[in-house]
């Protein structure tokens, strides 16, 4: 799909409030809802844009332990191991990695011993090895979004997105 700076400020607008209306967004970018409404549909069956959900505060649900579990994975069932770590509730995230550990699965627990607990009863059962354990002490969250600046670098002005 070819991005152009119309698509840019329809992303931009959904990645600070992904509720918000298609009339909003026309009325903003002074554009017809028909035409937000092409644009957003075309983004969603191109997969640019994959899914709206909601950011949850895990402090507030009672989960007060946030780590990454760097590892590796005894090589006889690596895709039945991450298949299984997928299903795992309080997995937040997996990820491929370089390095001496090639695996980084970030994990949420309500405390210490329900997160030594999860890997005892969970991870370690899976084949997952060589654990180095690391507790995120605090977070600066850093959503995944489009800047002017990636735009720019795709030949697109920024002096064309909204302020």
């Amino acid at each position: 799909m070819k991005m152009d700076a119309f698509n840019f400020q329809i992303l931009e607008l959904l990645q600070k409030n992904g509720r918000i209306s298609y009339k909003d967004i026309s009325d903003i970018l002074k554009k017809s809802e028909s035409t937000v409404r092409d644009r957003i549909q075309n983004l969603e069956r191109a997969q640019v844009i994959k899914g709206y959900t909601a950011i949850l505060d895990r402090i507030k649900l009672g989960y007060h332990t946030d780590a990454i579990l760097f590892c590796n994975l005894l090589p006889n069932n690596k895709i039945d191991a991450i298949s299984e770590l997928q299903k795992i509730d309080y997995v937040n995230q997996i990820f491929h990695i370089s390095g001496e550990r090639r695996i980084a699965i970030r994990l949420i627990a309500q405390d210490a011993t329900a997160l030594e607990q999860l890997i005892k009863s969970s991870i370690i059962p899976l084949g997952f090895i060589n654990l180095d354990l690391h507790i995120i002490l605090d977070s600066i969250e850093k959503i995944e979004s489009v800047s002017h600046e990636r735009a720019n670098d795709r030949g697109i002005k920024p002096s064309r997105f909204i302020n």
